[in-house]
């Protein structure tokens, strides 16, 4: 009555891959042995990824992808801490020998109790932009006297690097930006590079050492030297300076006539010597040789006219030392500075803006202006400083007492006005035979 159905039940075989022994502790993780520049080459890629330990170094292993792919990993415990592991570089990169010393660095960092793994991975979102919009901003707004100028050169000179991480930005990102900006039609000076890339190196300085956002970065032992064509063309051009017999009267005589002409347009005048600060700030920039942001920042307080002296900290050097310099004073500077005093307030900014009251910018317009009065061509307000080391090298002075008055922080910076010696020595000579 009942009925059974026949079932037929099919076999189905299974496989087991046999893999022979020697292959088996190629690639098993437990064997380390000190790895050799052959054991790198024998390590062929394999179906799946595989690790190449190191005994030399306790938790280095070189991991084998599939695509053939070898980088350097270390595995790490920091001192109260969660097991974490950092990315070293690529083989042939970095070669064995930099894997064990970087990987020796990091366990020592991970027995201080640091993570230098989630150190990377923070400093990987650490985007040059990122930085200099934020932190870098508000450092610089507190810090840095131009500080509007030194934000807007950095986004113009690297606005291109802004969403790189800064532990990223190498060498040769600079040695492009170089190449870009020789392209360009009007030459630029070296100074101006060299300006320009220190700029950069300050930013990353800071965010290494004051706001502590990245370890480290690659530009901290770049200097950058001179192109070819800049090593041939920069001995062509010496500091410009005004010649005392001919320049330097048509520029007092163009001062005098601007301001004969602003007192005779009924144009707002002050009362004095001088009808605004343009004269007696040029006149103080000759007779100083002080660069124009010190002038700009000068305060009646640096001032002692009774001593004939300026103490003052220097602003290119303000960043590194906060130490004030004491320059003596010339009695043409000094006489200048009594007379401005007596027609201003005598406290605060020696030459504030006419304007707001507050510190100058520029005088660019107005030096513009006058130097077509004056009918001098190619001659910058900072050419003032050059006059004055000039003059003083002419009249016999040492480099090495040039060398403290314009505040240069070596001797190979005053070099640059070693020739004016050698020129006037030569004159006196010919005048006496």
């Amino acid at each position: 009555p009942n009925s059974y159905k026949l079932l037929h039940v099919h076999a189905i075989p299974c496989y087991t891959k046999i893999v022979p022994q020697k292959s088996l502790k190629a690639k098993n993780m437990t064997i380390r042995k000190h790895i050799t520049q052959q054991d790198i080459k024998n390590a062929a890629p394999g179906a799946v990824a595989w690790e190449l330990p190191d005994s030399s170094a306790p938790g280095l292993v070189l991991k084998i992808a599939p695509s053939g792919l070898k980088t350097w990993v270390v595995r790490y415990t920091p001192t109260g801490g969660r097991r974490n592991n950092k990315k070293l570089g690529t083989y042939p990169a970095m070669t064995v020998a930099m894997a064990r010393a970087q990987a020796l660095k990091v366990l020592g960092q991970a027995t201080a109790g640091k993570d230098p793994g989630r150190d990377a991975k923070r400093e990987k979102r650490a985007t040059l932009g990122v930085y200099v919009r934020g932190q870098y901003t508000e450092y610089a707004q507190a810090n840095l006297l131009r500080h509007r100028a030194a934000l807007q050169g950095i986004e113009s000179d690297f606005g291109n690097l802004f969403n790189k991480p800064m532990t990223e930005i190498s060498e040769m990102d600079v040695q492009r930006w170089r190449a870009r900006r020789a392209k360009e039609q009007k030459p630029v000076a070296f100074a101006t590079i060299q300006r320009s890339f220190t700029a950069l190196k300050a930013c990353l300085n800071t965010a290494q050492k004051t706001h502590k956002v990245i370890t480290h970065h690659q530009l901290s032992g770049v200097t950058l030297k001179r192109t070819t064509a800049q090593l041939e063309t920069a001995g062509e051009k010496p500091p410009r300076f005004l010649s005392r017999n001919d320049e330097y009267p048509r520029l007092v005589a163009a001062l005098n006539a601007r301001q004969t002409r602003m007192r005779a347009s009924g144009l707002p005048c002050m009362d004095g010597q001088y009808t605004d600060h343009l004269m007696p700030l040029v006149l103080v920039a000759l007779h100083t040789g002080l660069r124009a942001g010190d002038l700009f920042s000068l305060e009646w307080s640096h001032i002692n006219l009774e001593r004939g002296q300026i103490t003052k900290v220097i602003n290119k050097t303000r960043r590194k030392t906060v130490k004030p310099v004491t320059l003596p004073l010339r009695n043409d500077a000094v006489a200048v500075l009594k007379d401005w005093r007596a027609q201003s307030s005598g406290g605060g900014l020696v030459f504030p803006s006419p304007v707001t009251g507050k510190k100058i910018g520029s005088v660019k317009t107005a030096w513009r202006n006058l130097m077509a009065a004056a009918d001098i061509q190619d001659f910058r307000f900072h050419d003032l400083r050059h006059t004055f080391a000039s003059w003083l090298v002419m009249q016999g002075e040492s480099l090495f007492t040039v060398q403290k008055l314009m505040t240069h922080s070596t001797a190979e910076m005053t070099q640059v006005y070693a020739h004016l010696s050698d020129d006037h020595l030569r004159q006196a000579v010919e005048l006496r035979g």
